[in-house]
């Protein structure tokens, strides 16, 4: 074994020790997730069925689906599939021993990569419309609290679908080196001034 052979089996294997704690991380907020769901869902399910209830338990059940699909797709099989089409089969035309079919087995996973960006945005996109929703309530007299979170949230969404976009981007070719982390610090400036106006 070449020593370059043994630097990409090194590489690897450290890229799988992290999509392993990854998978953990995931897994343990799912199961945070999936009694707090439960709960939320059968208290809310005894109330009377208001619209806004209706429309709190269903925006629930989006969120709960997308981080279903994130763990189950693409925390676990994202993994699997890059160990199995990396160090178990080999791919047809690879040449170059394990670097090129580590690539080869990468661009493989973009899409289901590609699909956990966007359910992330999903759900934060969903929980921060919750919080936003539910302070305008708490504050039913104030127009200048609800222009400002409605202000607020506009751009929280527009600055995270623009980072998801950019994110895409940089999976399928690297353009913009490391002007997406912009985005992803904005984001969560803006999501600080949400909370920080609501209280």
């Amino acid at each position: 074994m070449s020593p370059e052979d043994q630097e990409n089996i090194a590489s690897f294997g450290a890229t799988i020790y992290f999509n392993v704690v990854n998978v953990i991380v995931l897994g343990l907020g799912y199961g945070v997730l999936l009694p707090s769901t439960f709960i939320a869902g059968l208290s809310l399910g005894f109330k009377s069925g208001s619209l806004s209830r209706l429309i709190l338990i269903s925006s629930l059940a989006v969120i709960f689906i997308c981080f279903t699909l994130q763990v189950f797709s693409v925390g676990m099989a994202a993994t699997l599939i890059s160990v199995h089409l990396t160090l178990v089969q080999t791919l047809p035309g690879v040449q170059d021993g394990l670097a090129e079919q580590a690539l080869k087995s990468d661009n493989k996973v973009i899409p289901i990569n590609n699909m956990a960006i966007w359910l992330s945005l999903i759900t934060v996109i969903m929980s921060d419309s919750i919080v936003v929703w539910r302070a305008q309530i708490l504050f039913p007299g104030s127009k200048t609290v609800r222009y400002s979170l409605i202000l607020l949230m506009s751009i929280n969404i527009a600055i995270n679908v623009t980072d998801c976009i950019l994110d895409e981007i940089d999976l399928t070719r690297v353009l913009l080196g490391n002007k997406s982390i912009l985005f992803d610090w904005l984001s969560g400036v803006f999501s600080m001034l949400e909370i920080k106006i609501e209280v």
